[in-house]
């Protein structure tokens, strides 16, 4: 495989921010007076679609209670949402990468604006050649989004990598047809991602071997 362009997934790949999602469920919690979770059980228990985990930590829930309750937890997620920092080592993996000429995008199931502020906050803009959210709260439409990006910017799925740290990441890249490498540092934990048959790396340094054994 040479690679020519690299997709990455956003929350839990680039930026460290599992525990900003715990804390915020917490907050949704303890407003219902139920058990509080920890990021252990989140990382194995996290799934999407989304409304599938709230179940999981005890929420009853038709559709039109999800929705009010997942806008509360975005506004709640905002407030915290540029506390987490970007992992160790991945700035510089994404800079090294343009020096090599290899054209990086972000591919996120965020919603478009709080994806586009939080690349900015993180001074990550110009590193990228274009960086699509999801148009809703719900995490829902990556592949359909993936597909858009690889019209929009010609991608040979053959020679395109997609990075995430998700099981959904894995079907996004099964959807577009491209290979993908999976981080369990992020939002999933290594034996969840391991059961997926998918390359898993456990860290940045790990990533970049993996990379660019692969130029």
């Amino acid at each position: 495989m040479s690679i020519q362009n690299i997709v990455w997934d956003w929350n839990g790949t680039i930026v460290n921010d599992a525990q900003v999602f715990v804390d915020t469920m917490n907050f949704l919690l303890a407003s219902e007076s139920l058990p509080l979770t920890h990021l252990q059980d989140y990382r194995q228990n996290f799934v999407f679609p989304v409304e599938q985990y709230w179940k999981h930590l005890g929420f009853s829930l038709n559709t039109k209670e999800f929705n009010k309750k997942n806008s509360l937890f975005i506004k709640q997620y905002q407030k915290n949402m540029f506390v987490p920092l970007l992992h160790p080592g991945i700035k510089k993996l994404i800079g090294l990468l343009n020096a090599e000429k290899i054209r990086q995008f972000v591919l996120s199931a965020s919603e478009n604006s709080l994806l586009q502020q939080s690349i900015k906050h993180y001074k990550l803009t110009s590193l990228f050649v274009d960086c699509f959210g999801v148009k809703n709260l719900n995490a829902k439409g990556k592949e359909l989004l993936g597909k858009k990006l690889f019209k929009k910017h010609f991608l040979n799925n053959k020679k395109t990598l997609l990075i995430g740290d998700t099981e959904y990441d894995a079907r996004v890249a099964d959807a577009l047809g491209c290979p993908v490498v999976l981080v369990s540092y992020g939002h999933i934990n290594h034996n969840r991602l391991s059961k997926t048959n998918k390359t898993v790396v456990a860290s940045v340094k790990e990533l970049s071997d993996f990379i660019f054994s692969n130029q």
